[in-house]
């Protein structure tokens, strides 16, 4: 049997210390400072990460079982605080919650996004300018296009909340199967993303790296390229959109979005 890999992810909220944990289950620990006045924190649930840190875990979630890629919502609406975006192997996409105090969490937390083909779920990144929107990049797929836009928006007007509700009360998640938008070169896989404001950054296969608008009709035609085997993984500067990030096997190029043929350093 192979190893279990483990992942962590930290919270996107300003001030928030706490992190998940991701591999065959999703655990939420809480950073807290050692206290002379206090008693040392202790038992399996607590962890020592710094000579004065103690990482905590409040909560459990194993609602998916064996989650490929997660991403922690940014909204900073309190509903959607520790609300997930959880994506399988299958490319089914489950939104999962730690916290679910409020009716319009309940709602987003009884959803589930499927690609029309099944294939694994290669990167999820939501906007952070647009927190309903969900980026999934998926493994290839014969003419079918592998960057799908998802949009949490779709439940929230009156309608789609009873849709939602009377769904879950018979046969649980609501299961969505249309996503907002999709991109790509069709048979083509998305390794990675990131978001750029309206525009989606992705790595390919193709040992390329694409930038595409959401506003864009031509769903195959990419606003910006650049031939790079920089591709296992990027990333956007959250104070420079113009400069992102990708790396392979050691080497990371940095990129400016402005003069995008090839790095301008590495």
């Amino acid at each position: 049997m192979s190893a279990v890999r483990w992942d962590i992810l930290t919270s996107p909220h300003l001030g928030d210390e706490s992190f998940v944990t991701i591999g065959t289950d999703l655990r939420l620990f809480n950073v807290v400072k050692k206290d002379e006045s206090a008693p040392v924190p202790k038992g399996v649930n607590v962890m020592q990460i710094s000579p004065d840190e103690f990482a905590v875990r409040s909560s459990l979630n194993t609602e998916v079982a064996l989650p490929k890629c997660v991403a922690w919502n940014p909204a900073v609406n309190p509903d959607s605080r520790y609300l997930m975006a959880v994506g399988q192997q299958s490319g089914r996409v489950t939104l999962s919650s730690f916290r679910t105090s409020s009716q319009s969490e309940h709602i987003l937390h009884s959803c589930e996004f499927n690609p029309k083909q099944s294939r694994p779920c290669l990167a999820l990144q939501w906007s952070s300018d647009h927190p309903n929107l969900l980026a999934e990049g998926l493994d290839k797929a014969r003419n079918e296009r592998s960057l799908v836009v998802w949009d949490t928006n779709f439940f929230s007007d009156s309608e789609a909340k009873h849709l939602v509700s009377s769904q879950t009360a018979r046969d649980g998640p609501l299961c969505v199967s249309k996503p907002m938008a999709e991109f790509g070169v069709p048979g083509e896989p998305i390794l990675s993303l990131d978001w750029l404001s309206n525009k989606c950054l992705v790595s390919s296969s193709r040992q390329q790296l694409r930038v595409y608008d959401l506003r864009e009709e031509d769903s195959k035609r990419s606003q910006l390229e650049s031939f790079t085997k920089a591709v296992f993984g990027v990333t956007v500067d959250p104070h420079n959109e113009h400069r992102i990030a990708s790396f392979f096997e050691g080497t990371v190029h940095i990129y400016d979005t402005r003069h995008f043929e090839k790095p301008i350093s590495t």
